[in-house]
């Protein structure tokens, strides 16, 4: 009666689980075990050498939810993978663990035609706060892409440079609205005489919402 008990108690936890959690969900919380995350590493790590290129999508993508640091350095290393797919799925797992080693083969990434791929190095990028990032987000600013282009600017935003401070003088007046209070409110941070200029531009704004931001943050910083 008490083993009944228990196989009864058994399939109701099992069903609640089910419940919550959908089935991918499930494996990726016991991949996450600490006592047997090395177990999964390894049967992923070994998956990646198949020739079967859906077992190798399979095995990047458990890989990307598993949150160990010895994931990292094969994750790094998948950036240089032929497969865009096992790429997408190792930029996607290299965000929890902002690892600057990673920055070349991010960079490499950039290159790559997939606008996927490029605007999921370009989070990366932003996540990992480095400023060797800045000149290739700068190149990004002429994409034949706009959502490319629109992630390197929101990227660039980031980082406090005076040459950031350039870039986004020459990008507000071609940006629509809601690029133009993105910058402006990058302006309330920075003291430069050089945002003058660009903000009584937009005192003459259509938009309330950017006239009013352009008002006070030259009333803010005594510039107008």
């Amino acid at each position: 009666m008490k083993n009944l008990c228990l196989i009864l108690l058994c399939i109701l936890i099992i069903f609640f689980i089910l419940k919550i959690y959908k089935p991918y969900q499930i494996s990726y919380i016991v991949e996450n075990l600490p006592f047997l995350n090395n177990y999964f590493i390894m049967k992923y790590s070994n998956s990646l050498s198949s020739n079967d290129i859906f077992t190798r999508r399979k095995a990047a993508l458990h890989l990307s939810f598993i949150n160990h640091h010895a994931v990292c350095d094969i994750l790094i290393q998948l950036l240089k993978d032929n497969d865009l797919k096992v790429r997408s799925d190792a930029l996607s797992g290299l965000r929890k663990f902002k690892e600057k080693e990673a920055f070349d083969n991010i960079i490499e990434c950039l290159k790559i035609s997939d606008m996927q791929i490029r605007i999921k190095a370009i989070i990366l990028l932003e996540d990992l706060k480095d400023k060797r990032a800045v000149k290739y987000l700068v190149d990004l600013l002429d994409d034949s892409d706009t959502i490319v282009r629109n992630y390197a600017l929101s990227a660039l935003m980031m980082f406090e440079d005076p040459e950031i401070v350039d870039i986004l003088i020459r990008e507000i007046k071609k940006a629509d609205d809601k690029k133009k209070i993105q910058i402006i409110r990058y302006f309330e941070k920075v003291n430069d005489e050089r945002i003058i200029i660009p903000l009584k531009n937009e005192l003459n704004n259509n938009n309330n919402v950017i006239r009013e931001l352009a008002t006070k943050v030259l009333k803010d910083k005594n510039l107008n």
